[in-house]
């Protein structure tokens, strides 16, 4: 069937465990709310029996809502989750005013240090530590407890208004109608008809949402503009940064070095689209065009061979986890009626588990989009024995592990390919390197023009095409057909519509040139590289991303530790010109 088992969690909203997690949720939530009313000293025995408690009403709600949430993502038009996932979103705001209340008298603890001579509370010292630097960005009780409520029936469901309207929604191609999934799927074809009378349909179809999306956008840029002023952050990048465990200097860092190469991947666009027939940069309905797709077709059963030979290579740690996954039926692969678009994973450390939502498209590019996902499987692997407080990796780290596994399954092939299938792989990597690099940058800098612009003013649709134009003209330079841009990426990518989670986008160039680094580790160290790997990742939610680094032998403050993993990608794109030099 290829799709995911969630009867470990629960068979159903009607399943009697589910009916009964949900009882116990609200007696734990009235346990918290006693405490919260009864408290006076910060001593051993209360600050342990917060976290206790807190670690028992974490697994519920990570239970609960793991099972609503992955339900509702392949079934968006289930009501009666949704309902569900609103239910439990009230049930936790009867509790938020007692969290916030617990949250500044954890603030408040100035005796930290003899407080984890308890092993118990030595366990959570960087979760409680956490908490006390942050008590300059909390408001009071009564005021986050009131931000929870108004956002229940205000910004959440800006927020599952996008959501909806992009899984829903049809437009008109080829006489019929099509979902936005679909469509856009169809820019790997390997027809340019096909790619250019998609990109026109895609282009033309948002038409039909650019208005409801706009105010989606506006109301959750405006809340986090608001959020940013009350709480006293410097800005949103800020309060990101903060959220992220990471300093600004490292992004800056990050940022300086991409700089430097973007001349080189302008020239790896301008090549392709010279393959491909251009003259004036690459039409951005020819950006994902395969140059050359074999003919083969590759099974889910391919694929999963394919992973675990390569992971094999690696680790066996990392080859059993993988294997577990596809028996035990972790996987959600196939693309149907209402199931969200992408692919992303689940970590569930309450049960020592992870699931993939996958939407499987049979070409090499979705075997890498396995590997890749595969990847936060096994960083959920090595998180699972922490704490339930302490699960938590920032979105920095969040994608080192899965790009560390697209490398090893594209090292592994390109090792046995032949001169057609090392086309194919190099121009995939570098392809992906681009989003991850050239487009997350566009990305950052359109966010990050949205959220200073909305400020003083609603951006209609129009006004959100033209910065998105304008931060694509400064990242993509010369490399893409200025005729051929993409005005609409702020309306097919969900990760702006999220009040709680801005600039998901710098991670992943983080995550990738983070991965290459280590990876370049690996090269150096062999099989001893391994254990370090895997005490790094066990410990990626409990340092700071710097201090990550550190423990990995590397120092992401520096521009040139950055520079030296970009220069990995500029070498693939050196060979890559040269082997298509004469055509392809």
């Amino acid at each position: 069937m290829h799709k995911w088992n969630l009867d470990v969690l629960y068979k159903s909203i009607e399943d009697s465990q589910y009916l009964a997690d949900r009882k116990t949720l609200l007696a734990k939530i009235e346990q918290l709310n006693e405490l919260a009313a009864s408290l006076e000293v910060a001593d051993i025995e209360t600050v342990k029996q917060i976290l206790v408690l807190k670690n028992d009403q974490a697994a519920l709600v990570r239970k609960l809502g793991a099972f609503l949430s992955l339900s509702d993502s392949v079934d968006s038009s289930n009501n009666e989750v949704k309902s569900h996932l609103g239910q439990l979103m009230q049930d936790l705001s009867k509790g938020t005013e007692a969290s916030a209340t617990i949250n500044n008298f954890l603030a408040s603890i100035e005796n930290l240090s003899e407080l984890v001579a308890d092993e118990y509370i030595k366990e959570h010292e960087f979760y409680l530590q956490e908490i006390i630097d942050g008590k300059q960005y909390q408001l009071s009780a009564k005021e986050e407890s009131l931000i929870s409520k108004i956002n229940l029936n205000g910004v959440n469901n800006w927020e599952d208004l996008y959501d909806y309207l992009t899984s829903t929604y049809t437009m008109d191609y080829a006489g019929g109608k099509i979902s936005l999934t679909e469509v856009r799927n169809l820019a790997y074809s390997d027809d340019q008809a096909v790619r250019k009378a998609a990109y026109e349909a895609e282009i033309a179809g948002y038409a039909g949402i650019e208005d409801s999306l706009a105010y989606s956008l506006n109301s959750i840029k405006g809340h986090v503009n608001t959020m940013v002023e009350l709480r006293g952050y410097e800005d949103a990048i800020d309060m990101t940064l903060i959220a992220s465990r990471m300093s600004r200097t490292t992004l800056d860092a990050l940022f300086a070095a991409i700089d430097d190469v973007l001349p080189k991947y302008r020239e790896f666009l301008q090549h392709k689209g010279k393959l491909l027939g251009h003259e004036n940069g690459i039409p951005f309905y020819d950006l994902f065009a395969p140059l050359v797709k074999s003919d083969t077709e590759y099974s889910i059963e391919v694929a999963e061979k394919m992973v675990l030979d390569s992971f094999k290579t690696f680790s066996p740690g990392l080859h059993d986890l993988v294997k577990r996954s596809f028996d035990d039926a972790w996987i959600d692969y196939l693309p149907r009626a209402g199931k969200r678009g992408g692919a992303f994973c689940s970590n569930l450390p309450m049960i020592k588990q992870s699931r993939i939502m996958h939407n499987y498209g049979y070409d090499l590019g979705s075997v890498v989009t396995l590997a890749h996902e595969l990847g936060h499987a096994y960083h959920g692997h090595m998180i699972e024995d922490h704490h339930m407080l302490n699960t938590r990796y920032v979105m920095p780290i969040a994608e080192t592990a899965s790009n560390f596994c697209e490398l090893i399954l594209s090292e592994a092939a390109l090792k046995t390919a032949s001169r057609n299938e090392k086309i194919e792989l190099l121009e995939n990597m570098i392809s992906d390197a681009t989003q991850v690099i050239v487009d997350i940058y566009s990305r950052f800098l359109f966010e990050k023009s949205v959220i200073e612009n909305r400020k003083d003013k609603f951006l209609s649709a129009a006004d959100l095409k033209a910065l998105m134009i304008s931060a694509q003209e400064q990242t993509y330079g010369n490399g893409l057909d200025k005729d051929y841009l993409h005005p609409y990426m702020w309306a097919c990518k969900g990760h702006y519509y999220s009040a709680g989670l801005n600039f998901y986008n710098f991670p992943y160039a983080y995550g990738a040139l983070f991965s290459k680094g280590l990876y370049a580790k690996y090269l150096e160290e062999g099989d001893s590289f391994v254990a370090k790997y895997d005490n790094m990742l066990m410990n990626t939610t409990v340092l700071s991303s710097e201090a990550i680094g550190d423990l990995a032998g590397v120092n992401v403050r520096e521009k040139e530790f950055w520079a030296s993993s970009l220069a990995m990608i500029t070498d693939m794109i050196d060979e890559f010109i040269e082997l298509t030099s004469q055509g392809i």
